[in-house]
C-alpha cells in the first residue's frame, strides 16, 4: 500500500517542475529544472520546452502577471524504486502587458515515470497530450525516431535529434521578432459590416464580439456543464474546424447570449446555418449527439466554403496564404479565422479563432481561442514558433452574410 509520505515525495518533483515553469514566465528569471530529472531521451522535451518557452516570452516581453495552477494526480503506482503518475494540468493566467486577456488551459494530460535515487525521486519519463510533444516527435528524422533510449542516463540518437529540434526552435525566436510589419504595410481600416457576396435570403451582420464571447465560453469544452453544451465535441481531438465554425455561426447571431434554450432551438432549426438537403453542400453542425457537415468540420473544406461566392452562408474573404515570414499580421482583426499549414503534413491542418488583437500587427498582442488542444486566449506566438521556416499562414475575414433564417 502506498503510504501518504511516499506519495508526497513522489509528487514533489512534478509539482516543482510545473510551479517553476509558471514562476519563470511570471518573474522573468529562469530557474533550471534539470535537478528534478534523470537525463535520457524521454526527458529531453519537458526540459527543453520550458527553456524555449522562457526565451520566447523573454524576447516579446510577454510575462504573466498572475497565475492559478491546479494539478490533478491519479493512477499513482509504486513498485520498489519506480513510480508512475498521471497528471492533469489546469491553469489560468493574465499578462502584465495585456491584463484584460486571461488565458486558460484545462486537463492537459501528462504520463510521468519516476525513479528513486539516493532517497530522492527523479523524473525519468514524460509523455503528454500537449501538442509540443507531438510536434517535437514529428520533427525528428524517421531514422532517429526508431532508436530507443536505453534509460542509462545519456542520450542516444533519438535524444540528440530532439535537442536539435529545440535548437531550431530557439533560433526561430529571432525570426518571429522580424514578423511585425512596417507602418507602410498597414492596411486600410477593415470592417465586418461590408456588403458581402451573398445575394439570397436575409442579410445578417457579422459581430466579432459575439464570436469572441462564444469562443471564450466554449474553448474550454470540458469545463462547460452538460446542460450548457451545445455542439458535438470530437473525442479524437480533431475538433479545431468544428469549433471555429461554431464561433463564426455565433458571430452571425446563431448564439443568443444568456439564453441557452433559445440557442439550442436555433441549432435544431439550423438558424444562421445552411442546409441544402445534401450534406456535402451544406454548412451546419448538430447538437451534442451528432457531428457536422464536411464544410463545417474540415479545415480545408471550411476555408473553401467560407471564401467561395454563394447565395447564402458565411461570407469570408481570404488573405495571406503565404509563408509565415511574408504574412502581414496587420491584417488580422478580432473575429478572423487563422489557419496553419506545415510541410511535414503538406496540408492546412489547424484552425483558430482570433479573440484579441492589441496594437495592430504586433504578433505578441494577438490571441486566439482553439480546440485541439483546448485553450482560451492563447498567445499566437505559441503557434508561430512551431510554424517558422516550414510553415504557411492564411486568414479569413468575415463580412455580412445572407441566411434563410
Amino acid at each position: 500500500m502506498l503510504e501518504k509520505h511516499d506519495e508526497l515525495l513522489i509528487l514533489e518533483p512534478i509539482k516543482q517542475y510545473f510551479t517553476t515553469y509558471y514562476e519563470n514566465i511570471k518573474t522573468g528569471t529562469y530557474q533550471d529544472v534539470s535537478r528534478w530529472f534523470i537525463l535520457n531521451d524521454d526527458t529531453v522535451i519537458p526540459q527543453r520546452w520550458i527553456q524555449n518557452k522562457f526565451k520566447l516570452y523573454n524576447a516579446f516581453n510577454l510575462w504573466i502577471k498572475e497565475y492559478l495552477l491546479d494539478l490533478k494526480f491519479s493512477d499513482i503506482c509504486l513498485y520498489k524504486d519506480h513510480a508512475s503518475v498521471t497528471v492533469l494540468e489546469n491553469a489560468e493566467y493574465s499578462y502584465k502587458q495585456n491584463e484584460e486577456v486571461k488565458s486558460k488551459i484545462s486537463d492537459i494530460e501528462y504520463r510521468i515515470m519516476l525513479k528513486k535515487i539516493d532517497d530522492l525521486w527523479k523524473i525519468i519519463y514524460v509523455d503528454s497530450d500537449h501538442e509540443a510533444y507531438r510536434l517535437a516527435y514529428e520533427r525528428q528524422d524517421n531514422t532517429d525516431r526508431a532508436v530507443l533510449s536505453d534509460k542509462k542516463g545519456y542520450l542516444t540518437m533519438k535524444g540528440n535529434a530532439l535537442n536539435r529540434v529545440f535548437d531550431d526552435l530557439d533560433d526561430a525566436i529571432y525570426e518571429l521578432m522580424l514578423l511585425s510589419p512596417k507602418k507602410d504595410q498597414y492596411p486600410e481600416s477593415v470592417s465586418h459590416s461590408e456588403k458581402g457576396s451573398t445575394t439570397l435570403g436575409s442579410t445578417f451582420s457579422y459581430h466579432p464580439v459575439n464570436g469572441v464571447h462564444y469562443a471564450r465560453e466554449y474553448a474550454d469544452y470540458k469545463r462547460v456543464s452538460e446542460d450548457r453544451r451545445l455542439f458535438y465535441f470530437a473525442p479524437n481531438g480533431s475538433d479545431c474546424a468544428n469549433f471555429v465554425s461554431q464561433c463564426v455561426w455565433a458571430a452571425y447571431g446563431g448564439y443568443v447570449q444568456g439564453n441557452i434554450e433559445l440557442t439550442k432551438k436555433n441549432i435544431a432549426n439550423k438558424v444562421r446555418m445552411v442546409k441544402t438537403g445534401n450534406p456535402s453542400t451544406s454548412w451546419y453542425g448538430t447538437g451534442v449527439d451528432g457531428g457536422g457537415t464536411p464544410y463545417w468540420e474540415n479545415v480545408n473544406q471550411f476555408y473553401k466554403y467560407a471564401t467561395m461566392a454563394k447565395g447564402v452562408g458565411p461570407n469570408g474573404n481570404g488573405y495571406g496564404e503565404c509563408i509565415q515570414s511574408e504574412f502581414n499580421f496587420a491584417e488580422v482583426t478580432e473575429g478572423d479565422v487563422l489557419q496553419f499549414w506545415k510541410e511535414s503534413q503538406n496540408k492546412w491542418y489547424h484552425s483558430t479563432y482570433v479573440s484579441s488583437v492589441g496594437e495592430m500587427g504586433q504578433v505578441e498582442r494577438i490571441y486566439v481561442c482553439q480546440h485541439t488542444i483546448n485553450i482560451i486566449d492563447r498567445p499566437l506566438i505559441d503557434l508561430l514558433i512551431w510554424n517558422t521556416n516550414e510553415g504557411k499562414l492564411r486568414g479569413i475575414h468575415f463580412t455580412d452574410g445572407a441566411f434563410s433564417q
